[in-house]
């Protein structure tokens, strides 16, 4: 049957997953969709694994359904394994007994609801937001049961496109970048930069450098933190803050920062803060933005957010950063991995005169709300939905 796109809950669409964390990018775009998918009409449902519910309005369906993972763990793969067929026969199910007709798995790694889509017949959207770097071949095994079992594959950059599908001719126009739409698009009140300011005891000259990201090595924390003394050189009166909590199973890497930032002496200018309910307020308290990591990031939502409040943004050259930023009108690029080059790209936007930071933090800002807008991902959603449910 042919369902017409558009038409108020015409369309039921099971968003899905096999992780789910709080301090995920991906996992907050996948409430985002859902929530916007209620806003076009559609009626959106969530699957996710145990322990997984987020706070949203959207149904939310716990399935115990795992993510393959790179470890040599026995116990692990066999688990992973013993429950696969399992999982998708259950994902199954649910699929038929809530009517769904589409379904939309968030991560290359949704394995089990990819299958659980064929096994029900339901058409597939599949995103595509990493990869695994450090092992091409098993990049290029996934890519490729993702061409077979979706009917649409959306990665949210060109860079992860290049890196999954550069094989693929895509001349059915089966794979469609989608860029990602930002959480929040609403200007700070002037009044919570300045209390944010003064709780972290900075005078109206100093200068403030925000790095938000959760806790993982490959999001390059360690980077800035050696390229700090150089900073802290030239501007005393400056903080870094990386907000961020720790990630699971990476207790030793927050270990790792803390004592290298003692072993510099820059304990008291450079703070890991923890993660933050406030990432609006404190981006936009900052003078610059910072991101900087050192594997092929996909399309950092905070590279966007930090250009929504306005604020000049250093990233790295590096995965889909470069599609992000404007280098030279939104903020700079810096070598990935190079301390030095970072400092000097940080220093670069600090000495700019305040008029010339806040004209490049406006630049960014217009464009995160017209390259990177929710309209253009409403549409983009509308568009991929319909094709894929041969309704377009």
């Amino acid at each position: 049957m042919v369902v017409a796109i558009g038409s108020p809950s015409a369309v039921k669409i099971l968003y899905t997953t096999v992780t789910s964390s709080a301090q995920s990018g991906a996992t907050h775009q996948l409430f985002v969709m859902a929530e916007m998918a209620r806003e076009m009409g559609f009626t959106p449902i969530i699957a996710l694994p145990a322990g997984g519910r987020p706070e949203t309005n959207v149904p939310v369906f716990t399935v115990d359904m795992s993510a393959p993972r790179l470890v040599r763990s026995v116990g692990y793969q066999a688990r992973y394994f013993g429950g696969f067929i399992p999982t998708i026969a259950k994902m199954a199910k649910l699929m038929r007994s809530e009517k769904v007709d589409l379904v939309h798995a968030n991560e290359i790694v949704d394995l089990q609801p990819a299958y659980a889509a064929k096994l029900a017949k339901k058409p597939l959207v599949w995103a595509i937001r990493a990869g695994f770097s450090t092992t091409p071949r098993l990049t290029r095994i996934f890519s490729k049961i993702a061409v077979s079992n979706a009917q649409k594959i959306v990665p949210v950059s060109r860079s992860v496109q290049e890196n999954f599908f550069g094989w693929y001719a895509n001349h059915d126009r089966k794979i469609e970048v989608l860029y990602d739409a930002p959480r929040f698009v609403d200007r700070v009140d002037p009044s919570v930069s300045v209390a944010w300011r003064e709780k972290l005891g900075l005078s109206a000259s100093s200068k403030l450098i925000v790095q938000v990201s959760k806790l993982l090595p490959q999001k390059g924390h360690a980077v800035l933190v050696e390229a700090a003394p150089e900073i802290l050189a030239r501007y005393g009166d400056c903080r870094i803050l990386i907000v961020g909590g720790e990630a699971e199973g990476r207790h030793e890497y927050a270990v790792g920062l803390q004592t290298r930032i003692a072993q510099l002496g820059i304990g008291d200018r450079v703070t890991l803060f923890g993660a933050s309910s406030d990432v609006p307020g404190l981006m936009a308290a900052s003078d610059v933005v910072v991101h900087c990591p050192v594997f092929k990031d996909p399309l950092p939502g905070v590279v966007i957010e930090g250009m929504i409040a306005a604020r000049p943004v250093v990233g790295t050259r590096i995965g889909g950063v470069p599609e992000e930023i404007e280098e030279g009108i939104t903020g700079l690029l810096a070598n990935p991995n190079d301390p030095h080059d970072l400092a000097a790209k940080i220093l670069t936007v600090l000495d700019l005169p305040l008029g010339d930071q806040k004209a490049m933090g406006e630049r960014g800002r217009e464009r995160a709300l017209t390259v990177f807008s929710r309209q253009q991902y409403i549409e983009g959603l509308r568009r991929i939905y319909g094709e894929a449910t041969g309704s377009s």
